[in-house]
């Protein structure tokens, strides 16, 4: 079965002009901007993928688990152009690799386009741009609105790029403000959940924090410091974080996603019915966090400890 992939992608083509009809040019100009980006990907040229995508890109994949679940997952271009240079792309066997670009439709200053690419389809929307000084203006065309908060744009902090020194420390000091608020709106299931850690605890289980990036950083600083701060034994809080060790130290392109990996550190936790699980996700979406809860669900297909 063939993945599929829906790709959103904003892809500059060169002066804006008023409405007509697609010319030989306008054909071009799509048909390169779209090798630009297939392209780039399988050759790791980063400068092509950075010459086709617009700076606010929303690609959206859709992919299953080998347990059969279906996962959304986002990518915003910054994303996109660091794994073509990490070379992503390059890892698809020669053999394998297609090109084929077919036109779907052209209206005004902006076109659809298909990209068959073997073990995969792109869907594109392309639109046409005065020039690269542009490339941060929003599509013209109905956006994709992603509900998850930490996907939105802070209006309180929309312009700290142009802020002094001082505004900026303000606007965030000011943001730090919101924190106690929010933490004391949920105070009663932050005490429930201590209570299942100190039930488990009780039972002789573990407290292991789950987590992606920042979050994963945050789980294994904490259960690092419990051994010196309060005297536990090491095993006693686990941190995990997706990428393992070396993500503590760099991020990992796709780490985040990679739900067998959620999975899998699961079992090599060896997470018995005693234990309590705790997922860190800012979104509440990581996909390797939830395919961790997922497999603990499960817990008959986990290895015992011995």
């Amino acid at each position: 079965m063939r993945l599929a992939v829906c790709l959103f992608a904003l892809l500059v083509l060169g002066p804006a002009t008023p409405a007509r009809a697609q010319s030989a040019q306008d054909s071009l100009g799509i048909r390169q901007a779209a090798l630009d980006y297939i392209e780039g990907w399988y050759a790791g040229d980063g400068d092509r993928m950075t010459r086709a995508l617009h700076a606010e890109l929303a690609k959206r994949i859709m992919f299953t688990d080998t347990l059969g679940n279906v996962w959304i997952r986002g990518m915003g271009a910054t994303e996109l152009i660091r794994g073509t240079r990490a070379g992503g792309g390059t890892k698809t066997p020669a053999s394998e690799r297609r090109t084929d670009v077919k036109i779907l439709d052209i209206f005004q200053n902006a076109a659809s386009a298909r990209i068959d690419a073997g073990g995969w389809i792109d869907y594109l929307h392309l639109v046409r741009w005065r020039g690269p000084t542009a490339i941060a203006m929003k599509l013209p065309s109905p956006e994709y609105l992603d509900p998850r908060l930490t996907e939105q744009r802070n209006p309180r902090t929309q312009r700290i790029d142009v802020a002094t020194t001082l505004e900026i420390v303000d606007l965030i000091n000011a943001e730090d403000a919101t924190v106690a608020p929010a933490v004391h709106a949920v105070r009663e299931d932050i005490a429930r959940a201590i209570d299942r850690v100190v039930a488990a605890f009780r039972q002789n289980g573990r407290l292991i924090y789950v987590g992606a990036g920042t979050s994963g950083r945050l789980g294994v600083l904490d259960a690092s410091e419990c051994p010196p701060t309060f005297g536990t034994p090491p095993e006693m809080v686990v941190g995990i974080i997706a990428g393992g060790y070396q993500a503590l130290l760099k991020g990992l392109e796709g780490a985040e996603d990679d739900v067998n990996a959620g999975m899998e550190a699961m079992d090599q936790a060896r997470v018995s019915p005693q234990d309590f699980v705790l997922g860190i996700a800012a979104s509440g979406t990581t996909p390797f966090v939830r395919a961790a809860r997922r497999r603990v669900s499960c817990p008959a297909r986990i290895p015992r400890r011995s």
